[in-house]
């Protein structure tokens, strides 16, 4: 089958030092989807394998793969449908924390190509907020989910943000100390200030800046 053996060429090239056979395949792939040829569910299918062996490095690199093509590809590829199944196949993997990297940027890369549907938006975040113990991980991480949830404040009506979202954020937020994030912070909390209660906001600014 096409889609398996693309797959299968994706996956030795991501794990040789040739980028650029890489991004070959992930062109080829990026192609058939555009044509109708295939779909990319089809191709989460032929993942499977990957994202489900018993070797970390096999899943982290099957879950590269996925979000690689993801990237290439736009709203007219991933229909509202598809975007949100795959929002909650990542939602669902969010256990594998050794893949947490690559899932973020699926919904990043999610995010980016659907910023006029709301409602993909909202599911997003709050996976990403009640999956997630954000503080417990690394930096690299911590600020990606920082602006997944600062592109939402950014993009989202009034309507969307509810008191458990608005503690959800506060409690990723709560404890971040490290200055390459604390501006993302200070912008998110900026947005809560003007958006929604002033009081959950002011406590997040005062733990995060306070001398």
């Amino acid at each position: 089958m096409r889609e398996r053996a693309q797959i299968i060429s994706a996956m030795d090239e991501s794990q040789s030092t040739s980028k650029n056979n890489s991004t070959e395949t992930i062109e080829e792939i990026k192609q058939d989807i555009v044509s109708g040829r295939s779909n990319l569910l089809s191709y989460v299918g032929e993942l499977e394998s990957y994202l489900t062996s018993e070797e970390a490095t096999k899943r982290v690199k099957g879950m590269e793969v996925l979000v690689n093509i993801l990237k290439n590809l736009t709203s007219n590829e991933v229909n509202k449908k598809t975007a949100s199944v795959l929002v909650m196949f990542f939602s669902l993997r969010t256990s594998d924390a050794v893949s947490i990297p690559q899932i973020l940027d699926g919904m990043w890369a999610l995010m980016n190509m659907n910023d006029d549907d709301e409602a993909l938006q909202r599911k997003i975040v709050t996976n990403v907020l009640n999956k997630i113990h954000v503080q417990s991980y690394q930096q690299r991480i911590r600020n990606l989910t920082f602006q997944i949830i600062d592109r939402y404040l950014s993009i989202k009506g009034k309507k969307l943000i509810n008191k458990k979202t608005i503690i959800d954020i506060v409690t990723s937020i709560d404890g971040e100390r490290d200055p390459r994030n604390l501006m993302l912070i200070f912008d998110i909390v900026t947005k809560l200030v003007c958006e929604c209660d002033i009081s959950e906001a002011y406590k997040a600014s005062y733990s995060n800046y306070s001398i």
